[in-house]
């Protein structure tokens, strides 16, 4: 006895996977992002572009420690070619993203305090008004060096200022 092809197959998939989470009693979303991204890297991997890109991020933690899922449902590709073809200048004052200005709104604080019980990973639980300050001293060397077309900044020790 032949099986009939399926007419549906992205439902029949998205079925699959959900009716797996129920059974595991995990959130759905999580295991449909993770199949949409392994499945853009297969892809990736078998193509002509393959050597064009670096996979960068967390993906591999997933592989390597025991939790397979992880706070943001992103995928970091780092891209070759080249770099004088974007034109991008970098900036030389906070951006406004990264500003006092945004750190003190109270709609972006609720925003912020509305995201962190949703990212279900164990985080810093400051408030964006001390989040983005440290942020913005943190990436603002880096943006200046690129300015001035610095090749190193030196040594990043966690906590502390760029350095020697």
């Amino acid at each position: 006895m032949t099986r009939e092809p399926l007419k549906n197959l992205p439902a029949s998939l998205r079925d699959r996977l959900t009716h797996r989470a129920r059974a595991a009693g995990e959130n759905v979303q999580p295991i449909l992002t993770r199949y949409a991204i392994e499945k853009l890297l297969y892809r990736l991997s078998v193509s002509e572009h393959r050597e064009r890109f670096i996979l960068i991020g967390a993906i591999p933690f997933s592989l390597w420690g025991p939790t397979p899922y992880r706070a943001t449902g992103d995928l970091d590709l780092l891209g070759t070619g080249n770099p004088e073809r974007r034109g991008t200048t970098p900036p030389i004052e906070i951006p406004f993203g990264r500003s006092e200005t945004v750190a003190a709104d109270p709609v972006q604080q609720t925003q912020w305090q509305a995201l962190l019980p949703r990212t279900e990973v164990a985080m810093a639980r400051e408030p964006l008004n001390q989040i983005i300050p440290s942020i913005a001293s943190f990436l603002m060397p880096v943006f200046l060096a690129a300015a001035d077309k610095k090749t190193s900044l030196g040594k990043c020790t966690v906590g502390e200022p760029w350095g020697d």
